[in-house]
C-alpha cells in the first residue's frame, strides 16, 4: 500500500494540486522494532488518528506523533463513507496482537483491527506546503 500511495496516488494527486506536496519523516512502528519513514502520501498512524495507541502497539509507536486536529475535533472525519455507506479503513500501525493485522477506523467512527488480508478503505494523508 505504501508504494502504491507514494508513486501511483501521489502522481495523481500532484497531476490535481500542482507540485505542492511535501514530504513528512516520521518515526513508525514496524511489529516489533521501529524504522524512520519519509513519505509524500501515506496513512495515518493509530495515534495521528486516535491521540494514542488503542489496538496497536504501545512500546514501539513512538517519535512525535501527535492526534491531528481534524481526527480529535470531530468524529466526522473518522467515520468514513463510500457510495453512501460506512466503510472502514486502514491505518499504518500494526495490532499488537498478532503479525498478521493491522488496525484500522469503524465506518461508525470506533478503533479496531483486522487481518492484513482483508479488503478495506483508505483515507490516505499529506502535507501541502
Amino acid at each position: 500500500m505504501a508504494a502504491y500511495l507514494n508513486d501511483g496516488f501521489k502522481t495523481g494527486l500532484q497531476a490535481v494540486l500542482g507540485d505542492y506536496l511535501y514530504p513528512i519523516r516520521r518515526l513508525l512502528s514496524i511489529k516489533g522494532d521501529w524504522a524512520w519513514k519519509t513519505d509524500t502520501v501515506f496513512l495515518p498512524t493509530e495515534r495521528e488518528v486516535w491521540g494514542t495507541p488503542v489496538w496497536g502497539e504501545t512500546n514501539r509507536d513512538g517519535g512525535f506523533q501527535a492526534q491531528y486536529p481534524v481526527y480529535r475535533d470531530s468524529v466526522i472525519y473518522k467515520a468514513k463513507r463510500h457510495n453512501g455507506s460506512r466503510m472502514w479503513w486502514w491505518e499504518a500501525s500494526p495490532y499488537s496482537g498478532s503479525a498478521a493485522s493491522f488496525c484500522f477506523a469503524y465506518g461508525y467512527g470506533i478503533a479496531s483491527c483486522i487481518t492484513a488480508s482483508s479488503v478495506g478503505g483508505c483515507a490516505p494523508a499529506f502535507c501541502v506546503a
